[in-house]
């Protein structure tokens, strides 16, 4: 367990702080915490070797995320995080982690049919983000969506929120319920996505 740990926190570290050197240590694109969750996500599944509904469907979720991001990010802008840096490298590793205790409680579930439940409530979050990109006047034909005042944030914090559907009821489910509520409120917080209709 211990050198899962190790590499995924070099692994983040390396991610995060190019990111960062990238950036001249002024800023840190929301990005880059999505791309370290895919990464250690892609090698605590090889660590671990535990193949189940719920580390392939997680693994596939974030590499998903991450590529809807990229595609955000050029359609919209880069979301970068300027005064919460500290803050969001501290959630890039503790996201990070969250997924090997994910992994090693996957075959423990009181009740396997809840985390099918997680990648239906991630694509509505994945489609609530990708109608976000239309301009307003496309996205006014996209019912309920065009009603969201930020569809962006919207989108992010159901696709976070998916990851905590994924874990109820797994021993400590409630761990991962309160990081992932917390990343929520670290994205309402720094106001990433608060443009009015995006």
């Amino acid at each position: 367990m211990l050198i899962p740990i190790i590499v995924d926190i070099v692994a983040v570290f390396i991610i995060v702080f190019a990111d960062l050197y990238r950036q001249h240590y002024k800023k840190l694109s929301f990005n880059t915490i999505i791309i370290s969750m895919a990464v250690t996500g892609l090698i605590n599944l090889l660590f671990i070797n535990k193949y189940n509904f719920i580390t392939i469907t997680t693994v596939a979720m974030l590499l998903i995320w991450a590529v809807l991001q990229f595609y955000v990010d050029r359609k919209n802008g880069h979301a970068l995080i300027h005064t919460q840096r500290f803050i969001a490298i501290i959630f890039a590793f503790v996201m990070s982690l969250s997924t090997l205790l994910t992994y090693k409680m996957s075959e423990a579930s009181y009740y396997m049919s809840l985390p099918y439940l997680a990648p239906a409530v991630f694509l509505i979050g994945g489609i609530v983000l990708f109608v976000s990109t239309f301009q307003y006047s496309e996205r006014k034909k996209v019912k309920p969506i065009h009603q969201l005042s930020y569809p962006m944030t919207v989108g992010e914090i159901i696709m976070v929120l998916s990851f905590a559907v994924m874990t109820i009821l797994t021993p400590f489910w409630y761990v991962l319920l309160i990081i992932n509520l917390l990343f929520c409120v670290f994205i309402v917080w720094s106001k990433l996505f608060f443009s009015k209709n995006d």
